[in-house]
């Protein structure tokens, strides 16, 4: 299917906009079919686009045209950031073009993108292998094997002189042959190593916290090695009040077909009181304080026989639907919030009707005078398209802009301009409708630090503090450079924040699974969880 350059660019100049008002560093798959979907583009020229810039990349790499390959990943990447054949063509990329020039700059980027690729498919062995080259070489550029001295013309060799020219090549081939027998025994090692890590007979798979009307709970997915194959892992579901650690449920979950430890429940999303699951075309939800199942393919089926045999295909839209495609290939559309199912026309219907609605939204000012310094106003924004997203979005203005929109009738301010302050670079860590909680620095440069804050909606801040003052790895890890995959559950004035991957403050394994509770008036920690680093056991 045909594409057009102006349509590549409308698309990807809208991915840009929608990347710098969100908090994390990238763009998930549903953010870009959102976008696509808001412009009236087709996906399937976004994904023939995307197959071409792949195409095109792995035939400049087969053919040494490493600067070529290079550009085309990247265009891909800008379409697709987490293609693991994009991200994995790149590092093969850059580590030819440093076996040519031998710059360190190449290694890096190379080792980078093989991190990334088995980040997201860690069964890439593509990128396995690039990694282990890149720690085993000590250098990129190959040297020519220096040349045998030459005998001087006219000079006799005496009988009794050693034999060099025969005896170093062969301590050549020794040492060579003894440096092949290390590697091998080092592959041997990491690899029973690796099968150890990634196939641990028990553990936790998932942590996170969700929000009832009792208060805040723990989700903790535990699993031991399943005696029968083709099933990885036999897994247990552990609901637990998280403020006092009183185990509330215990659930024996279904074993999941060929997904290991880590990936059960891997996608979750919080809609309308229920954890929903829909990894690798699964798709069941259940109940946040109870466990039980509210949704699944089977009750769909049930309750809506126009699906058919069954359903073959679930894909999750951030508008908060879901697609469904049955195994006849039929379309269905779901809304978990109604609970009722749609066709792609009445679904484009629905998407029409636009009621306008009042909706809390913080915005982030420019100071006109200093461009890396911004502050936060919470304003009540006339929409048209309700949203189920776990987050609301900053989005940046300017003070004229901001003042248009009010004279409008498009903006309420509810934080006074005047008793909001500005911090230098700020970056959203959550926001709802009350309150906001980012991370600011103290100087331009290296020598500056991050700061942690929240302030309400009046304007003033609530609470401050310093690497110093955070004791917990979570929050530090909030407070780092780099951004931490977070979820967030509120109930009343205590914020609940898990995350599955949270490096200590001395070292950077292993990661660790942790939930804790905010007070947001105070920024104090109320409660704590970790079943390794804190050794929490629900009882």
């Amino acid at each position: 299917m045909a594409y057009s350059d102006e349509d590549l660019d409308k698309y990807l100049k809208k991915a840009q906009e929608v990347l710098n008002s969100k908090t994390e560093d990238y763009l998930s798959e549903e953010d870009l079919q959102d976008i696509a979907q808001k412009l009236g583009l087709n996906m399937q020229e976004i994904a023939q686009a995307k197959e071409d810039y792949l195409i095109r990349g792995n035939n400049h790499l087969n053919f040494g045209n490493y600067k070529e390959a290079i550009s085309e990943y990247e265009q891909l990447l800008l379409l697709a950031p987490k293609d693991p054949k994009g991200l994995y063509g790149l590092a093969k990329a850059h580590l030819e073009t440093w076996h040519q020039d031998g710059k360190k700059a190449h290694k890096e980027k190379a080792l980078e993108y093989a991190n990334s690729c088995i980040e997201i498919d860690p069964k890439f062995q593509e990128a396995y292998s690039i990694i282990s080259e890149l720690k085993q070489k000590p250098q990129g550029k190959k040297k020519k094997p220096a040349k045998p001295s030459q005998k001087p013309k006219g000079q006799k060799v005496k009988k009794n002189a050693p034999k060099t020219s025969k005896s170093k090549p062969a301590k050549r081939r020794k040492a060579k042959w003894d440096t092949y027998a290390g590697l091998l025994v080092l592959a041997v090692v990491l690899a029973v190593q690796a099968v150890i890590f990634f196939y641990k007979s028990k553990g936790t798979s998932q942590y996170m916290v969700g929000a009832t009307k009792q208060g805040i709970v723990v989700w903790q997915i535990k699993y031991t090695k399943y005696d029968k194959r083709p099933y990885y892992r036999k897994p247990k579901l552990l609901i637990a009040q998280a403020s006092t650690g009183k185990l509330l449920k215990e659930i024996d979950l279904p074993p999941r077909e060929k997904v290991d430890g880590n990936r059960l429940w891997h996608k979750t999303k919080i809609v309308n009181g229920s954890f929903y699951d829909y990894y690798k075309d699964g798709f069941m939800a259940r109940d946040i304080l109870t466990g039980k199942i509210t949704d699944s393919k089977a009750l769909l089926v049930q309750k809506f026989p126009k699906i058919g045999a069954g359903i073959g295909k679930v894909r999750h839209y951030n508008d908060g639907w879901f697609k469904i495609t049955s195994k006849q290939g039929s379309e269905h559309w779901y809304n978990p919030s109604t609970k009722k199912l749609y066709t792609n026309d009445e679904y484009r219907q629905q998407n029409q009707i636009r009621t306008p609605f009042w909706q809390y939204k913080w915005i982030k000012i420019e100071n006109p005078e200093n461009r890396n310094q911004s502050k936060f106003l919470l304003t009540q924004q006339l929409s048209k398209r309700h949203t189920y997203r776990r987050r609301q979005n900053i989005s940046s203005s300017r003070p004229h802009y901001l003042q248009q929109n009010i004279n409008r009738g498009y903006t309420r301010l509810i934080t006074k301009e005047e008793k909001a302050n500005f911090f230098l670079k700020p970056k959203v860590i959550y926001s709802d409708s009350t309150h906001i909680i980012f991370k600011y620095q103290t100087e331009i440069g290296k020598q500056g630090a991050y700061r942690m804050a929240c302030i309400g909606k009046s304007g003033d801040v609530l609470w401050e503090k310093g690497s110093e003052d955070l004791k917990n790895p979570l929050l530090q890890n909030l407070l780092g450079r780099y951004n931490t995959k977070v979820q967030f559950a509120r109930y009343k004035n205590v914020l609940g924040v898990s995350s599955t991957r949270v490096k200590s403050p001395k070292k950077s394994y292993p990661l660790y699974k942790m939930a804790i509770g905010i007070d947001l008036n105070s920024g104090n920690v109320l409660w704590k969880h970790s079943p390794k680093y804190y050794d929490t056991k629900f009882k």
